[in-house]
């Protein structure tokens, strides 16, 4: 991808549409934000999720989270890369410290970060100016649709985090809204784990974007459906209906086996 610029991306997504910089937005999700979790729970979240795009399984936080990471400590992964580049050059004079979480001058107590002012603040704007884009229906309209048809250099580095369709879940008209309940949060310092509810995340499909996911639709989608069955059972048949589901902490390897198990003895008790 190149040089990652976090004030730039924590700006927002408004900017970008303006410069028809679009790209930067989705090269930086793709390679980046993924990373919070394993290609293989973003596949099995939105295949809990049918036609939700990755974005709504996606949080502000989850980005603003990333970014934080990624600016505070920039300077010591720069540097660690140039003396590794030229190992025989002379040593730096200063070893480069995080930005935000060098801890100087914080005393360090149970329970409080050791995140500066400076960190807090950068992650507490960047996480509010997208709160914005996901609230924002046109904003958010353009990013939804134009993600779906954005593809990297590299397709398959895309393929953990593709919407999932079923034929029969398909609406032309369908919107997402209200993913998220909606509630009035105060500012950052009392947001807490409860920071991303609110958010409306309102979108619809364009044409054009509706032609691409037709064309796509019988290929796509079923790929994984006989392996994923089980995810199905876990959610008891019920569909998901303007919501986002992840079941992937409850239904682990051996839980999963035990009620296979039971319904097997279940059946065999009525015959």
């Amino acid at each position: 991808m190149g040089a990652v610029y976090p004030d730039e991306l924590g700006a927002g997504f408004k900017k970008y549409v303006d410069l028809h910089l679009e790209h930067k937005i989705y090269e930086f999700m793709c390679n980046y934000v993924r990373r919070i979790k394993p290609d293989a729970k973003w596949k099995k979240i939105l295949f809990q999720n049918p036609g939700s795009p990755f974005f709504c399984v996606l949080t502000p936080s989850d980005i603003a989270y990333v970014l934080a990471i990624i600016k505070n400590g920039k300077d010591v992964w720069d540097q660690a890369k140039s003396v590794m580049n030229d190992p025989n050059a002379s040593p730096p004079e200063k070893k480069a410290r995080p930005l935000f979480s060098a801890g100087e001058g914080r005393k360090r107590e149970s329970g409080k970060t050791v995140w500066n002012n400076d960190g807090l603040e950068f992650y507490y704007t960047a996480e509010r100016n997208w709160r914005e884009v996901y609230n924002t229906k046109e904003q958010f309209t353009a990013l939804i649709n134009g993600w779906e048809n954005w593809e990297p250099k590299d397709k398959s580095r895309k393929d953990a985090i593709r919407t999932y369709w079923r034929n029969e879940e398909r609406d032309d008209e369908k919107k997402a809204e209200n993913i998220y309940p909606s509630e009035e949060k105060p500012w950052w310092d009392e947001g807490g784990y409860d920071s991303d509810l609110g958010l409306k995340a309102e979108y619809d499909w364009e044409d054009k974007t509706l032609t691409k996911v037709q064309k796509e639709i019988g290929i796509r989608g079923s790929d994984d459906e006989e392996s994923n069955k089980g995810d199905d059972n876990d959610k008891g048949g019920k569909k998901v209906v303007g919501g986002v589901t992840d079941n992937s902490k409850e239904d682990d390897d051996n839980g999963e086996k035990s009620r296979r198990i039971s319904k097997r003895k279940s059946k065999s008790a009525k015959k």
